[in-house]
């Protein structure tokens, strides 16, 4: 494991214990603003990332079930198990590829679609609930 991917999981540990020092320290000592923070593997089940602004974060085959307080943008997800994450309030861009959002919690502050015309959200081999499905559609979001 090289030193940035060592470091990126006191990144995760520090989200998950809820300690804003700790994720501090370690994330911009390696991963400055705008740079993607890369988590492989990482179980956030339930895990509120409120403490944090999760925009730039790239989860690749990470369990975000039941997470929530999503805040910043853009969001990827590849190859997760997400279900019943929950996104309400949250405004994002979100890039999804085969990962698994049944049961995700939304509302009408939710908004996954476009920001300026050129910026939209896309779920591509994901699984979504219809409802989801149908509201997102709604603001640009894509499904393929």
């Amino acid at each position: 494991m090289d030193k940035k991917s060592f470091d990126t999981r006191k990144i995760a540990d520090a989200i998950r214990r809820g300690d804003f020092k700790l994720y501090q320290r370690v994330r911009y000592s390696i991963i400055q603003e705008g740079e993607d923070v890369i988590f492989r593997d990482e179980d956030f089940f339930g895990v509120d990332f409120g403490i944090v602004i999760s925009g730039f974060f790239v989860f690749k085959n990470c369990n975000l079930g039941q997470a929530r307080s999503f805040r910043g943008s853009p969001l990827t997800f590849i190859n997760c198990d997400a279900k019943e994450i929950d996104l309400r309030g949250v405004c994002t861009d979100v890039k999804a590829e085969n990962s698994d959002f049944r049961g995700m919690k939304f509302d009408s502050n939710t908004v996954l679609g476009s920001f300026e015309d050129s910026v939209f959200s896309e779920f591509r081999g994901c699984q979504v609930d219809g409802g989801a499905k149908h509201f997102f559609e709604k603001q640009g979001v894509r499904f393929l």
